[in-house]
């Protein structure tokens, strides 16, 4: 079989009690064409001290202040020569024997993209096995669409990812999706792999359990923008809905925040909704009127 160079970055800040158990599932694979980048964001507990004890096992790392996690991925691309790409972060890990998995799987084809099944976990035990499906754009915006695009079992290919560009670091939740768009809108032939790749773990500290609020803000953000990027197309028209959906309950939740006192809120929802009342003039929003005027 030949081998194709495989690039991993780990994007890495204060995990030092998970970077270990990700550094060795890396090396550990028996890959004869690895290309393996740490760049930690200048973390001040022990992560410094377990990456230069693998120091002779990667190609590149470094310790420095960034401006978040797509940040360090984009700072990681530039010492990237592999031909297949993917970042693991430093709380989850790899499966046994993924990388040579990936590679067969680009191998067998023309592929621009493979994609494997992640197993969710935390301190528990096992949590969901989500099974890679649907990656395509329109499946972003699928009105019972929970999530498409589960990053740690999604392998790319770099040639494809220099026309695509950089991570957006103004997203901090959803830079992953944002970027799969745009990369699936230049490729979306997609190879699907029935094996477990990659291992994602759940716990108090990760930004999908501790921010979660702060996703939904960074997707109607990514939403909007997109269906402004694709007027004229169907994609546009899904997208708008889509920004719908996550922005109502956004803006009640930011009203119900403020002191605005009875009458205040009131008009500030009414405001809203008038806003754009072919959306949200309905019988639904007229009741939330009347509950703020009339609860006690």
């Amino acid at each position: 079989m030949n081998y194709p160079k495989i690039s991993i970055v780990t994007p890495s800040f204060n995990q030092g009690q998970f970077i270990e158990q990700t550094i060795l599932s890396v090396i550990n694979q028996g890959y004869p064409n690895l290309e393996y980048i740490i760049i930690d964001g200048g973390s001040t507990d022990n992560t410094i001290e377990i990456i230069k004890k693998y120091a002779p096992h990667l190609s590149y790392w470094v310790s420095e202040k960034d401006k978040g996690q797509a940040d360090a991925i984009n700072k990681g691309l530039k010492y990237c020569t592999g031909e297949i790409f993917n970042w693991i972060n430093s709380d989850d890990y790899l499966a046994e024997g993924a990388l040579k998995k990936v590679a067969t799987s680009f191998e067998a084809g023309s592929a621009g993209i493979v994609a494997g099944a992640v197993q969710n976990f935390d301190n528990t035990g096992l949590l969901e096995l989500y099974i890679s499906k649907n990656l395509k754009p329109i499946f972003f915006f699928d009105k019972e669409a929970d999530y498409v695009y589960h990053q740690p079992g999604v392998w790319l290919r770099l040639n494809i990812m220099k026309k695509v560009g950089h991570f957006r670091i103004d997203y901090h939740y959803c830079f992953d999706q944002e970027y799969m768009l745009r990369y699936l809108l230049m490729n979306s032939n997609v190879n699907y792999i029935p094996n477990v790749l990659a291992f994602f773990r759940e716990h108090e500290a990760s930004k999908s359990v501790a921010q979660a609020d702060m996703f939904f803000w960074d997707f109607n953000k990514m939403y909007k923008e997109f269906y402004k990027s694709q007027k004229g197309s169907m994609l546009s028209v899904i997208a708008k809905r889509k920004s719908k959906e996550f922005e109502w309950p956004l803006l009640q939740q930011s009203i119900g925040q403020k002191n605005y006192g009875k009458t205040g809120e009131f008009f500030a929802a009414l405001y809203i909704i008038l806003k754009d009342p072919l959306h949200r003039l309905n019988k639904s929003n007229l009741g939330w009127l009347k509950h703020i005027l009339f609860r006690k």
